[in-house]
């Protein structure tokens, strides 16, 4: 007969319940990272309009339509703006929820140290 104390059974649901969560956050802040890099190469595309730009023909270039141009550039970036906002507040979360270290000023998330723990 399997006998496990209530204490047991509390700890290895909380474990699995912490476990899906971090997985659950630790994708949030990659989707959303790479979500930022797609962006952030959309619009270094657009700033390309060389005519040796593999990615356009010429007459992408001789029809060019200046006015969806900035409208798309200015979406990305304001995209990108709201991208880093999420971001940062997603990795601050994260961080928080599971203790670890956040450098606000480059946004990188790191286990804390034993010894860092209070």
């Amino acid at each position: 007969m399997l006998i496990r104390s209530n204490a047991d059974i509390k700890m290895d649901r909380a474990d699995r319940i912490s476990k899906a969560a971090h997985r659950a956050y630790t994708k949030l802040v990659m989707d959303l990272e790479a979500k930022r890099d797609a962006i952030i190469e959309s619009i270094e595309a657009s700033k390309d309009l060389s005519t040796s730009n593999s990615r356009d023909d010429l007459n992408t270039i001789n029809n060019f339509d200046s006015e969806r141009w900035v409208a798309k550039y200015q979406a990305n970036a304001v995209e990108l703006e709201l991208c880093d906002r999420e971001l940062k507040i997603a990795a601050g979360q994260f961080a928080e929820l599971f203790d670890y270290d956040l450098d606000e000023d480059t946004g990188e998330v790191t286990a804390k140290l034993p010894s860092d723990k209070k």
